[in-house]
């Protein structure tokens, strides 16, 4: 509709990924090749009768509807977008992906979120080499995510969108600590997880696990974060979500961790110097209370306590 003329979401592939499936319904639009989309044929205008036939029906009939206007925004955006990197390895499903992706966001999508995949993770065996360790499936898809990557963010950069886009790897499942007899790892408990893009704070949140040498079969390693307070915190940092909101929906203990950084957004120094902002902090610095007055003409506002080594600490 009007309010709302993108799609909330997109996933590339042929199916909806389970990421973007509300309780009550589906956020995302499954997307193959923006080239190469046809519209669903429009269902006659006719009365529908009043009964559940009829609600499926008109469910139906908005479906395509929508669906219809999707693909025509989605293809606008594909016409107007261009893909500036020449690092895409053009045989990586996961670098084309990506490399949509990129395309859509050049030409004006503005859909918040994409999905993409790369499969073969569940690495049961030839894990890695039993003589090399840099060769075998691992290191192979590693090599494939990394590269990927590198190339989009290229892209990105070059076509001056990189500060507009932040990346986020997930997996359902992580691996156990020991080998199975197969050269492989059977499935374990946590996993790390990388968060990439210009406005990141670049560190390793979380200490290496102390692995012993008496790791027991079938042992994973601890979980350090709880994967709702990554997303929670991207919720909050970069899509302005309330954090009594994250409480409600995902986490009720939820833990804010300092994934990102203010990257290229105002300062309260540069709405200070327009004038566009009234900001006093008596005292400052402070020990055990401080008094924080302020006004805004418009926009959010975000105010962060740190202390003497510069820690962000509420």
């Amino acid at each position: 509709n009007d309010e709302f003329p993108d799609p909330f979401a997109i996933t590339l592939g042929s199916s909806v990924n389970e990421t973007c499936e509300g309780t009550g319904g589906n956020f995302s639009s499954a997307l193959v090749d923006p080239t190469n989309l046809s519209a669903l044929a429009t269902p006659l205008n006719r009365t529908l009768p009043d009964s559940c036939f009829g609600d499926k029906m008109e469910f139906l009939v908005n479906s395509i509807v929508q669906t219809n206007a999707y693909n025509g925004v989605i293809e606008v955006a594909n016409d107007k977008g261009a893909n500036l990197s020449s690092n895409y390895n053009e045989n990586s499903a996961l670098a084309n992906k990506l490399k949509v992706v990129a395309r859509l966001i050049a030409g004006g999508l503005k859909t918040k979120v994409y999905v993409v995949d790369i499969g073969g993770w569940d690495t049961h065996g030839d894990q890695v080499s039993a003589t090399d360790y840099r060769e075998g499936e691992h290191p192979l898809l590693l090599t494939e995510l990394s590269e990927s990557i590198a190339a989009f963010q290229d892209d990105l950069k070059q076509l001056g969108i990189e500060e507009k886009v932040l990346g986020m790897t997930y997996s359902e499942f992580g691996r156990q600590i020991n080998s199975n007899d197969s050269q492989g790892t059977d499935h374990g408990t946590a996993a790390p997880l990388m968060v990439f893009g210009t406005c990141v704070n670049s560190a390793i949140l979380g200490n290496n696990p102390e692995i012993s040498p008496d790791t027991q079969k079938g042992e994973g390693v601890p979980m350090q974060f709880d994967f709702k307070s990554v997303y929670g915190s991207i919720l909050v940092d970069w899509f302005g979500v309330q954090t009594q909101s994250v409480r409600d929906l995902l986490v009720t203990d939820f833990q804010h961790l300092p994934i990102l950084n203010t990257c290229s957004t105002t300062t309260a120094l540069e709405f200070l110097n327009k004038k566009q902002l009234g900001l006093k902090a008596f005292p400052n610095p402070f020990t055990q209370q401080t008094k924080i007055e302020f006004t805004l003409k418009s926009g959010w506002a975000r105010i962060s306590l740190f202390d003497v080594l510069g820690h962000e600490i509420k």
